[in-house]
């Protein structure tokens, strides 16, 4: 298809078209270039929109034409703000509206042009950037600008930072070295020029790696942080406060007149330590040791005086702290003798070195090798010279590299002392070496490490032997895993070996908080000591043994070497649980002890339940056995804590006639024992009237009050619980047990306890009540009988002290509570009617003379 452009004239005569001409011309091409430079168009304007750099688009006299989005971002403006205003006018400060148009001039004329300078925003805040302007040319004819801002804030501010990080110290923020170098040049030349003097001071903190050592390095770094900000409030402004490293600061002071201008400053330093630093609430008693060298009287070279303070400082610190020296040639010399002697030691220390029949060497903190001994020139096959100032790790395996690069660093931050273990070493032969090596350091009286010792032993052959046992351990382990009974496996070194999936449940601490670790008395004991599983290893004899556990042990009838026992534990993870235990030691081929195996099953629910019963049989029996209701109530209150905590305990009854209740038992920590009273809204009243056990805290005591339940009495504890004694299904007292320290030690399972005994107190109680009773009225009856009185005397002295009623409900209740299969024979007669109680049997209760008298008297 082609496009074409066609014009046509009409001839007309006499009022008529007569003739036409028509003109076709083809325009295909034509066509397809406009919508080409429609597209281009439609790019550009795009490119320019979606710029992600602020982009303005000016016309040779820098007017704003059109900006895109980022413009608007970066700046402020909108196009209807600033269109058609010169942009030099709009975004350049004043100082800079010429750079401005000048740059616009360069970029027009010259082509591309770039410039770092400040722009300003709407807001007039001012930032740098980076300007690059393009001219617009078409058809050869420059028509206008591209303007492209960049901001480069961030850029600057790294910059800055850059610059002060290369001068300053980074945790202090101090002048560093390169400053300090700086500085005294300067200060120098001056010095010289006018004859005056420069004090350097170097100052040192007394006894700082002691903090580092006990309080870590985060306040350590605080303090040094402190230290610089005390030390720079006591200088002027042009004096120079530096931080060397470590603890170490040197002061540049000049302008000295003298050494009592010196002393005034060295003194003014001390003082401003009389006061501690404080961090974190705590008190940090800072005292410092300080060297001083003077130029041009000790040198005028800056690493000499810096030497000589430092030798003046050491001095200064053998003084103790808070202590000043100034630089002497006696000092150095004094100094001089102290290494003289080193290297006197020296020479007995390269005795040992090199007769050492283990591998040893002296490496630096780089880590180059400075020294060997001939045994590890025998095992890696170097001679020393192929050794020496190489990098230590050269001669590890790829693979240990970068572990022992590891090791070095944190000797340095001081986050190990020593380290041992294995490493593959390559000989030179290219044969690997699997060595034991013990690295320790070796510091200087501050502290500061020197260097390292490493201690090498060859252990190839010991780990090839020792793979193969841990191949018959791994056996071992996975019969131990399997087992459904707790196991754990303590090796010779008194760690945990293997620490089985039900031993996890049982204890609460998993494989990876055990194993490795001597914590397997965790589980079991709240402070550290032997289980029974150590002393096996240990090799312990069986009488020191029995010694130790007493009957709570004994010898286990199946395995030779092994004992078993029974005990309770309760700890924070293994609450109150009785565990039978057992522990066997296993030897190896020679006979030696290599692991102990201690097993252990949970019999608490076993022991609870048997303790249960036999509280049940101790009451019962206590009915018979003690000798009055006081003693049964203390035999109970007894009973009961072997059960649960009852330190406070007390026994309510309720007389439903007199509508009373009293406390004929009450133990308390606080309170007295309570006079019998009108049955109120107490707590224990609460448990009778309702019929129901309660298991409080003061929270919930505090909602019964405010519903009206309960009224407060005595002093509150945190933990109560109460349960109902009933008789034939009706409430007639509550037994108690309270606490004022723990607040939860009861629950549900106390409370069921409780209530499952709860019936044979309520029974106990009644019979030794009864039996009492009894027991007054036979009192009564032998009193009588002393007095030779008759039958009728008797009953007229019986009736006389007691209601006719009580009498014969009291001889009821005691024949049906404590002698439900035998009975006696005791009749009474009122106004001639013969009341026959019971017969037979009665010479089992004392009472034989007075029913034959009866009987007789009926007769």
């Amino acid at each position: 298809r082609k496009d074409f452009f066609n014009s046509w004239e009409g001839i007309v005569k006499k009022g008529k078209l007569t003739e036409v001409y028509g003109t076709l011309i083809e325009i295909s091409k034509e066509k397809t270039s406009l919508k080409n430079i429609e597209k281009q168009s439609d790019f550009f304007k795009n490119l320019f929109q979606s710029n992600p750099e602020a982009v303005v688009y000016l016309d040779k006299h820098s007017r704003v034409i059109d900006i895109n989005p980022r413009f608007t971002e970066l700046f402020g403006y909108s196009i209807e703000e600033i269109k058609g205003k010169d942009i030099n006018n709009v975004v350049v400060p004043e100082d800079l509206v010429n750079e401005g148009k000048n740059f616009d001039r360069v970029a027009l004329k010259k082509g591309y042009s770039n410039i770092e300078t400040i722009r300003k925003k709407k807001d007039g805040t001012t930032f740098p950037v980076l300007i690059s302007g393009s001219p617009i040319i078409i058809k050869g004819e420059k028509i206008g600008i591209i303007g492209m801002y960049l901001d480069i804030s961030q850029q600057k501010k790294i910059e800055e930072e850059m610059k002060s990080l290369a001068t300053h110290d980074m945790l202090t923020g101090l002048p560093n070295r390169t400053l300090l170098i700086d500085r005294f040049t300067t200060a120098k030349g001056r010095a010289l020029r006018a004859n005056k003097k420069i004090a350097l001071l170097l100052i040192d903190l007394y006894q700082f790696k002691d903090i580092n050592d006990t309080f870590g390095h985060d306040i350590g770094d605080q303090i040094l942080q402190k230290t610089a900000q005390r030390l720079s409030d006591q200088f002027r402004q042009y004096d120079t406060v530096t931080r060397l490293g470590g603890d170490e600061f040197v002061v540049l002071i000049e302008d000295i007149s003298g050494v009592e201008n010196i002393l005034s400053i060295v003194n003014k330093i001390i003082s401003s330590f009389d006061r501690p630093i404080v961090l974190e609430d705590k008190e940090f008693d800072i005292k410092v040791s300080v060297g001083i060298a003077i130029l041009p009287d000790d040198s005028n070279d800056l690493p000499d005086l810096l030497r000589k303070a430092d030798i003046a400082m050491y001095n200064a610190k053998t003084k103790g702290p808070n202590t000043y020296e100034f630089y002497t040639k006696r000092i150095e010399e004094k100094r001089k003798k102290i290494q003289d002697e080193l290297k006197r030691r020296e020479i007995e220390f390269k005795t040992i070195f090199e007769k050492a029949p283990i591998g040893i060497m002296l490496i630096n903190k780089r880590p180059e090798i400075l020294r060997v001994n001939p045994t590890i020139l025998k095992m890696l096959g170097y001679e020393k010279n192929e050794l020496l100032l190489k990098n230590f790790t050269n001669f590890a395996a790829n693979e240990e590299k970068d572990g022992l690069s590891k090791i070095v660093e944190k000797f340095e931050k001081g986050e190990i002392s020593n380290f041992t273990g294995d490493v593959k070493l390559i000989a030179k032969n290219g044969n690997s070496v699997l060595a034991k090596i013990s690295f320790s350091s070796v510091k200087d009286t501050d502290g500061n490490i020197n260097y390292y010792i490493v201690m090498v032993d060859d252990v190839t052959e010991i780990r090839k032997a020792q793979i193969d046992l841990k191949e018959s351990e791994e056996k071992l382990k996975r019969i131990i895993e399997s087992s459904p009974i707790p196991i754990g496996v303590i090796n010779s070194d008194h760690k945990i070996a293997y620490w089985n999936s039900t031993m996890e449940a049982l204890t609460g601490f998993s494989k990876e908080e055990m194993l490795g670790t001597n914590y397997q008395w965790l589980a079991f004991y709240p402070d550290k000591r032997p289980v029974l599983a150590d002393l096996l290893i240990d090799g312990i004899d069986e009488k020191k043994l029995f010694e130790i556990y007493g009957d709570k042990i004994k010898k286990s009838p199946l395995i030779e070497g092994a004992y078993e026992g029974i005990g309770f534990f309760s700890t924070e993870k293994v609450k109150n649980k009785w565990l039978e235990f057992s522990a066997a030691s296993i030897k190896d081929s020679k006979g030696n002890i290599i692991f102990a195996l201690e097993t252990l099953i949970d019999i608490t629910e076993k022991v609870k339940s048997e303790k249960i019963m036999s509280s049940l049989y101790k009451i019962s029996e206590a009915t018979f056995e003690t000798k009055d209701i006081i003693e049964l109530y203390e035999s109970i209150h007894k009973t009961v804590q072997e059960l649960m905590p009852a330190k406070n305990f007390y026994i309510a009854l309720y007389d439903e006639d007199t509508e009373l209740i009293s406390f004929p038992y009450f133990i308390d920590e606080y309170d007295t024992q309570p006079q019998p009273r009108k049955f109120g809204r107490g707590a224990t009243e609460y448990i009778i009237r309702t019929d129901k056990s309660l298991l409080a805290n003061p929270k919930i005591f505090e909602e019964l009050e405010e519903k009206g339940e309960i009224e407060s009495f005595g002093t509150n504890p945190l933990s109560w619980l109460g349960v109902p004694l009933k008789h034939e299904n009706k409430a007639i007292g509550a037994i108690i047990v309270q606490s004022y320290t723990e607040e939860n030690p009861y629950n549900d399972e106390e409370k069921n306890i409780l209530e499952f005994i709860s019936n044979q107190i309520t029974t106990a109680v009644e019979r030794k009540i009864s039996e009492e009773k009894l027991q007054e009225l036979l009192d009564l009856e032998r009193m009588a009988h002393k007095e030779s009185k008759t039958l009728a005397s008797v009953i007229s002295v019986l009736f006389s002290k007691v209601n006719l009623s009580e009498v014969f409900q009291e001889i009821l209740t005691q024949v049906k509570l404590i002698t439900p299969y035998t009975s006696a024979n005791i009749a009474l007669i009122k106004k001639n009617v013969v009341y026959n109680i019971c017969s037979e049997g009665y010479e089992k209760y004392n009472c034989k003379d007075f029913v034959e008298q009866s009987i007789q008297s009926i007769d």
